[in-house]
């Protein structure tokens, strides 16, 4: 029994269009569950409350608290460029929680991805989602260096290497005695 070919009458192209759907299918509903999530990052202000409410020593605290949270999050503030102040105007973080952040984004410097604020001492899973919907991360702008800004600031040198020798060597020497 030899090799059969590739065709129709055995099945491979009917299998290969199964395997090709499959594929297809299962990469439409990844793309849609990743829609679904990025959906679905709404605030989860009954837990947000919760937490007030434990922390607040009178309902006028409360109010406002719930109010700089209300215009926090339609502006939220950008964690790499935030300073302590800005920081502390959130209620549900501690003292020593934004002492721990500042210190971080100071060592370490911007972050790149909220996942990171999982590595700053201090804060737990439960403050890391409350604290999600009320920030953004951006680098800020990045200047690229110029090619003639580089060739003036930057620290160059130029060598120019040739090699002879005094003497000719013995392969280029003419040996016929003509």
């Amino acid at each position: 029994m030899g090799v059969q070919p590739l065709s129709a009458e055995n099945g491979y192209l009917a299998r290969s269009g199964v395997r090709l759907h499959r594929l297809l299918l299962g990469w439409l509903l990844f793309q849609s569950g990743l829609c679904l999530y990025a959906d679905n990052t709404s605030i989860p202000w009954d837990k947000l409350f919760t937490e007030l409410a434990e922390r607040a020593t009178d309902e006028a605290t409360l109010e406002r608290w719930s109010e700089a949270l209300l215009e926090r999050a339609e502006q939220p503030l950008n964690l790499n460029h935030a300073d302590r102040d800005a920081l502390e105007a959130l209620p549900f973080l501690s003292a020593s929680q934004v002492e721990a952040l500042s210190y971080y984004l100071y060592r370490y410097g911007p972050m790149e991805d909220v996942a990171e604020l999982a590595l700053v001492e201090g804060l737990d899973a439960s403050t890391i989602e409350l604290l999600i919907p009320f920030i953004y991360l951006d680098k800020g702008s990045q200047d690229a260096v110029s090619p003639p800004v580089a060739i003036r600031l930057g620290k160059h040198s130029l060598r120019y290497v040739t090699g002879r020798t005094l003497e000719t060597k013995s392969g280029y020497k003419n040996t016929h005695d003509g």
